[in-house]
């Protein structure tokens, strides 16, 4: 049976265990098992092409490119604003 519990400081300690218990794991941290039964999405050719740096012609030209009319950016302007 349960019992009341007074104070700050216990209460919060109660909680603390009570979740570190329900979210920590006691068994082994080799992830390296189940790591290894994912495919691979990325390939070594597409992330050597995602590591490239950014040239400001790509940018510029799929700005461009772009309708002006198409969806708004984060700011909310469409591409025919700028």
């Amino acid at each position: 049976m349960a019992s009341a519990v007074y104070g700050d400081r216990t209460v919060r300690r109660i909680i603390e265990d009570y979740f570190k218990n329900i979210f920590s794991s006691s068994g082994p941290r080799n992830w390296g098992s189940a790591i290894n039964c994912i495919e691979k999405v990325v390939t070594l050719q597409m992330n050597l092409e995602l590591i490239q740096p950014v040239l400001l012609k790509k940018v510029k030209k799929a700005a461009f490119e772009m309708g002006s009319l198409k969806a708004p950016g984060p700011n909310g302007f469409q591409g025919t604003f700028y």
